[in-house]
């Protein structure tokens, strides 16, 4: 009896746990610099078959990022970033895991610095939040 009630405890713990892998990973954690993670979602980043190239504005994921949220005002200094330009928002990743990809809410960011460029938020077509380039201030 011990055994069936030790092994369904088990379970039901090891169950609860599995369902918030976000918070317990503490590699994305870290990466993050503190930056409220909630305002985006985990997608598998895979290349289109009919199409010649990425969708990322750079050829590679080693470019950090200053991230500006709305909130706070603050600004975090988060690794490995790039720009989808197909869906207009900054992806990183921060976890080891491949095809793993952490896209950011357009809504929540005020302004984004990478690779030496800035992009600012402006709502375009009713109110729709792009980041935009600043080209000339």
């Amino acid at each position: 009896m011990k055994k069936i009630l030790m092994l369904s405890l088990l379970l039901i713990t090891g169950f609860v746990f599995s369902q918030d892998t976000f918070v317990t990973d503490s590699n994305a954690q870290n990466a993050s610099g503190g930056l409220d993670l909630q305002n985006g979602f985990w997608i598998n980043s895979k290349k289109p078959k009919n199409l010649d190239g990425t969708y990322y504005l750079y050829n590679n994921w080693v470019n950090g990022a200053q991230v500006y949220d709305n909130n706070s005002n603050k600004g975090y200094k988060i690794p490995h970033c790039n720009f989808n330009v197909k869906f207009n928002r900054l992806e990183a990743k921060l976890n080891e895991e491949e095809g793993k990809v952490f896209a950011f809410n357009t809504r929540t960011l005020k302004k984004v610095k990478l690779g030496g460029k800035l992009f600012v938020k402006k709502e375009i077509d009713g109110g729709t939040p792009y980041l935009l380039e600043v080209i000339q201030e």
